[in-house]
């Protein structure tokens, strides 16, 4: 038969095995899985913004290529609040549109748009949820303008 004195250490052995795998759990498998979700959260972030601001460059395009006179209005849905600058490239034959989003880590991403229309300069900023933009080449002007409405 068994000894009474044996059970006891069994169950102890068990209840160490158990607290172990609990503690490589809690310090190597939770942060970097945390680490997974940060990274997955600005990916997102990126991808929307950069899909919400393209949507800008292809206003200016579509205005630029209509001519004078045309005019887009734009809806777009921001994560957070983002400064667009329009600059032109270093070959000046195209203008740029830049924006930089704030990651998990604090860095900034800086993310560019090539535009074929180059004569923007300024920037206009957005705010964290809905925008309306007009993007508009006024007849007797030679720059479109871009402007955020109320």
């Amino acid at each position: 038969m068994f000894k009474k004195d044996n059970h006891g250490q069994l169950s102890l052995e068990y209840l160490l095995i158990i607290i172990i795998i609990l503690l490589i759990f809690t310090f190597i498998v939770l942060p970097i899985g945390a680490l997974a979700v940060d990274f997955a959260i600005d990916t997102s972030s990126i991808i929307e913004s950069k899909n919400e601001v393209s949507k800008i460059a292809t206003a200016i395009d579509n205005v630029y290529l209509n001519g004078k006179g045309s005019k887009r209005t734009l809806i777009l849905d921001l994560p957070e609040n983002i400064v667009v600058d329009f600059s032109k490239s270093i070959n000046l034959v195209e203008s740029k549109l830049s924006f930089s989003l704030n990651l998990s880590n604090g860095q900034r991403k800086q993310i560019e748009i090539p535009l074929k229309y180059s004569k923007l300069q300024g920037s206009i900023e957005l705010s964290k949820g809905y925008n309306k933009i007009i993007v508009h080449w006024v007849e007797e002007d030679d720059i479109i303008q871009i402007y955020k409405v109320s």
